[in-house]
């Protein structure tokens, strides 16, 4: 639980929430003792997939305006990336910026604006 709150205190709901929106509900399900499970120093018992989509979950906590992701995506699987990338996307009254090598065709579109480095060159 800490883990994600950083010890604020949120609701249940909340909590519940941004678990689900990003794509931790297995995850957690599957701990030994659920959101009371212990990380370890700096994610040691937890995958680079997991330790993004906690950083995800502490973003739509925090309720802030804007989310950074970088690289976010990296070290999910697609499927799960796309669901979380679109769930994200639609959420309103949010920006998102995401810097990543990987843009998928189906979650770009929902992006208001896209800049892609190609070859040195900046394209808009």
């Amino acid at each position: 639980r800490n883990n994600l709150t950083l010890y604020k205190d949120y609701s249940d709901e909340e909590i519940n929430l941004a678990i689900r929106r990003s794509g931790l509900t297995q995850f957690v399900e599957e701990l030994p003792n659920k959101l009371d499970t212990i990380i370890y120093d700096n994610g040691k018992n937890i995958s680079g997939g997991e330790k993004s989509r906690i950083a995800i979950a502490r973003s739509l906590l925090a309720n802030k305006d804007i989310i950074f992701l970088d690289e976010a995506f990296a070290s999910l699987d697609e499927k799960v990336a796309r669901e979380i990338e679109k769930t994200l996307l639609s959420l309103e009254n949010i920006t998102v910026v995401n810097v990543s090598h990987v843009l998928f065709d189906d979650t770009k579109i929902s992006y208001d604006k896209v800049i892609s480095i190609v070859g040195g060159t900046v394209h808009y």
